[in-house]
């Protein structure tokens, strides 16, 4: 008796395996041929592709991907990984006997030695002699700049520059042989710092920059015309012609807001110190155009981040799934049986790592409310709790959607048969031995006369 390996005999379990090579097979075929036709239609070339605005009727790269995902009915993340495992790997390349994953595995491998290579290289070229001096020059501006709720956490964030230089300048001094697994666990362990200075260190070239942030002469107003112009911005702001048009914070903490102040239908631009929709706020200048205004205005210094521990844009985490609305819509259009509604309607609301999308909306509305409250502004705190109540109600939505895909499911239903498909429109076309119709008459035609 042959040995059972789990419920088939040994033979039909060689049979399977046979089987499920020739389906890898076929199933890696596929796979490249996608992902070659993906190629095809968008080259891989600089980040936007030839048209990266979307301008003049042409479609940019992710856009000409995502129709082609979706009129070959395939998720656009999973054309977009075809499309680059074969920029990849071309044909002359490829192994019949490897599977697509395996390659998969090894381009990505490939690029993120490239990858590591290339940032060290830069690093080498662009900031190893320069660092130090950066760092330095940065913690003395520090120094002079007035006590604010930033100043200490930059200096935070400088040491920890320092730190990361530290870590980095010990890997070039002593590098591990090329193509080595050490080699490859030395890029793993520095590249963290890489990103940390890619993010973080425009933040120590900005505070070298002294000039850059030291207080500027000032705008030139008395203090009664300070009020005169601080009463003015204030009735405009009422009758809602007083149009914000960009703000930033100055070294000392104080947030700056330029406007436009409509009178009589002549504008002016004014700048504000403070929250414009708290008390308290005035106008600190008045010019005759936005180029005037920062020449004399306190210049901006870099902007916080919603997350202090939020993965950064140069090391995102692989996306999760996706499941489009709109396979779903058409997955619903093309049931027959309420359980197939019920699938769709549950795809929806599915909760975890590979989230449904009302639930990713739901999520999307709970960040946005949580960055408007950390705007620390009027403003923002009333739109924060907007977005909160909005994003209340599509959790309570998908809790319902999902209770409802449930009873549906549960009622086995069927279609009506009279709900019949509607027949195409053909017209009838006559038989290739007929003969065609004769033309109408021609109507004789008045003499003409000379």
């Amino acid at each position: 008796m042959s040995a059972m390996i789990g419920s088939v005999t040994r033979d039909r379990y060689d049979e399977l395996v046979k089987l499920g090579r020739d389906w890898v097979a076929t199933m890696s075929s596929v796979q490249w041929r996608l992902g070659d036709a993906a190629v095809e239609i968008e080259p891989m070339r600089s980040y936007g592709g030839a048209n990266p605005s979307g301008k003049d009727d042409l479609f940019t790269v992710s856009e000409a991907i995502r129709m082609f995902a979706e009129d070959v009915g395939l998720a656009y993340t999973t054309v977009r990984g075809y499309r680059w495992v074969s920029s990849r790997w071309p044909k002359e390349r490829r192994r019949a006997e490897v599977s697509h994953t395996i390659h998969k595995v090894l381009a990505r491998a490939t690029a993120r030695a490239r990858r590591n290579q290339t940032a060290l290289s830069l690093y080498v070229a662009q900031l190893v002699p320069h660092a130090d001096p950066l760092l330095d020059a940065a913690r003395s501006t520090l120094d002079t700049l007035p006590p604010a709720r930033h100043t200490s956490a930059w200096r935070d964030l400088l040491d920890a520059l320092a730190t990361s230089h530290t870590e980095i300048t010990g890997v070039l001094e002593h590098p591990a042989a090329q193509g080595t697994s050490a080699e490859r666990e030395q890029h793993a362990a520095v590249w963290p710092h890489l990103v940390f200075w890619a993010e973080h260190g425009s933040l120590a070239a900005d505070l070298a920059d002294a000039a850059r942030l030291r207080q500027q002469p000032g705008t030139g107003l008395t203090a009664e015309e300070r009020q005169m112009w601080t009463e003015m911005a204030q009735a405009a702001q009422r009758r809602r012609e007083l149009d914000l048009i960009e703000s930033w914070y100055a070294a000392d903490g104080r947030l700056i807001t330029l406007a436009y102040l409509i009178e009589d239908d002549a504008d002016t631009v004014i700048a504000l110190a403070g929250d414009p929709d708290a008390p308290g706020w005035e106008v600190i200048g008045q010019f005759d155009n936005e180029y005037a205004a920062g020449l004399v205005l306190p210049r901006p210094v870099p902007p916080g981040v919603l997350r202090a521990d939020a993965s950064s844009r140069f090391n995102r985490p692989e996306a999760a799934p996706e499941q489009p609305l709109l396979d779903l819509l058409r997955d619903v259009i093309e049931a027959r049986g309420a359980g197939d509604v019920s699938e769709a309607l549950l795809s929806a609301t599915q909760m975890g790592y590979a989230a449904g999308p009302v639930v990713r909306l739901a999520q999307l509305l709970d960040t946005a409310a949580e960055f408007s409250h950390a705007l620390n502004t009027v403003q923002g705190r009333q739109i924060g709790a907007r977005l909160e109540a909005l994003g209340r109600q599509f959790a309570f939505l998908a809790r319902e959607v999902h209770d409802a895909a449930e009873d549906l499911g549960a009622t086995v239903a069927v279609l009506p048969p009279h709900r019949t498909p509607k027949p195409p429109r053909i017209r009838s076309r006559p038989a290739l031995d007929t003969a065609p119709p004769a033309p109408p008459a021609r109507a004789a035609s008045p003499a003409r006369r000379l």
